[in-house]
């Protein structure tokens, strides 16, 4: 694959794809000094906060965040730049490209996903998964920015990011964040990837017991009782009374008992309940609609940002799952 193209190839595709609109991301944030009010008979008096700024969107007024003088925001759409221009500098712009924008209600968080479909790794089960490119940034301190290499499995369209190092860049909001290093980190990243998918192999051909399965699911949600009693193996997690009322345990428990099915009780049919997890994130009903926004494609978005957080600490931790390929 060639990686030295020119970034301003002016291919249709390449084109089409670095003059797309942002979307719901599509705004400028300035920067301001910040003030404290103090009432003093009929008058205001105003108060510099020092070493202190507030970012505001600037054309709804509305306020980001508040940060330190050595903060370094980056505007989601210049965000969004990069992300594009690492697809033109990897050659993979084309016409088959999915661009997905989700900012959260209050503008302070973005998420943005690029499947690249015409970009296929096999998996150690068979299937195929597709090349994903996400971005995540905040104004409000949730996240760091970040851009991570992963994929999407084809038949489940469960998504795949990994911690490894070289598949992703990120930075807190501070001198030492370079979007253009991050163009050249990601760039480079798919060698990286098809080592991983080695991983993944080995994964299949280790087992996962039902001990096993409690423990890493008990581990993800944070259930203290699940992960003490993990070893009582005749356990019926979905009736018992210390864990039946969590949707999540009930989520990765079914999705555990039918990936077990489909690839047999391994490790990589438990990485599967957990990605599954991550990627479908229940929907509100029509009653919860009409009175939330909270579930807005943004949000769920920041759901599933979360829980891939989750997941990276507990395939990251050796008790839990195998690191290195033998």
């Amino acid at each position: 694959m060639n990686n030295t193209i020119d970034l301003f190839d002016t291919t249709p595709a390449a084109l089409t794809l670095r003059e797309a609109s942002y979307g719901d991301a599509d705004f400028n944030v300035g920067y301001h000094s910040l003030y404290a009010i103090h009432k003093v008979l009929d008058l205001n008096e105003y108060q510099l906060i020092p070493n202190r700024v507030v970012s505001i969107r600037e054309d709804t007024q509305d306020v980001l965040g508040i940060h330190s003088l050595k903060y370094k925001g980056v505007n989601f759409r210049d965000g969004i730049d990069r992300c594009r221009e690492i697809i033109i500098k990897s050659d993979l712009a084309d016409d088959s490209i999915v661009e997905t924008i989700a900012v959260t209600p209050n503008s302070k968080q973005c998420i943005v996903t690029y499947v690249l479909p015409n970009v296929l790794i096999d998996m150690p089960d068979g299937d195929q998964a597709e090349l994903m490119i996400v971005m995540a940034n905040s104004f409000n301190g949730v996240w760091a920015f970040s851009i991570r290499v992963g994929l999407r499995l084809m038949a489940c369209l469960n998504g795949m990011l990994s911690n490894t190092d070289g598949l992703i860049y990120k930075s807190r909001h501070n001198q030492k964040l370079n979007l253009d290093h991050a163009v050249g980190v990601i760039s480079n990243s798919l060698p990286i990837l098809y080592e991983q998918s080695d991983l993944w192999r080995e994964w299949l051909n280790t087992p996962c017991h039902t001990a096993d399965a409690l423990k890493i699911i008990g581990t993800a949600v944070d259930n203290k009782y699940l992960i003490r009693n993990h070893q009582d193996v005749f356990m019926n997690v979905a009736t018992d009374d210390e864990t039946k009322r969590s949707k999540n345990i009930a989520h990765l428990w079914n999705a555990w008992e039918n990936y077990k099915i489909t690839l047999g009780s391994n490790m990589w049919a438990m990485y599967n309940s957990l990605t599954d997890w991550a990627t479908h994130i229940d929907k509100p009903t029509q009653r919860q609609h009409s009175n939330t926004t909270s579930k807005t494609a943004g949000s769920i978005a920041s759901i599933r940002t979360r829980r891939e957080r989750i997941i990276d600490k507990v395939i990251s931790n050796p008790d839990l799952f195998q690191q290195k390929v033998a």
